[in-house]
């Protein structure tokens, strides 16, 4: 059975506690990015070129950049180290 908990529990490991935490904000960013695609260009979202613009421009560069905000975010929390991305999402 899938478990849909998406807030960390106290006993587990940090990082997939932080990891857990910041599958919200990806996930409401994906739908916000879904939506404005959507009530930009209406007519065009229910092609399936739409789709493959999505996958090949929006979501590798967004994804990478989420994983290297979050990377940086964790890793502030659990080792006390400073990069700059924890400045561009305001960890510091």
């Amino acid at each position: 059975m899938y478990s849909f908990n998406l807030l960390a529990n106290e006993n587990e490991n940090p990082v997939t506690g932080w990891m857990k935490k910041m599958k919200i904000p990806l996930l409401v960013g994906t739908g916000l990015g879904l939506w404005v695609q959507a009530f930009k260009y209406p007519s065009a979202f229910e092609s399936h070129l739409t789709f493959k613009t999505i996958a090949y421009t929006t979501l590798p560069i967004c994804g990478f950049g989420f994983f290297y905000l979050t990377g940086t975010y964790i890793a502030n929390k659990i080792r006390n180290e400073d990069s700059p991305g924890n400045y561009a999402i305001g960890g510091k």
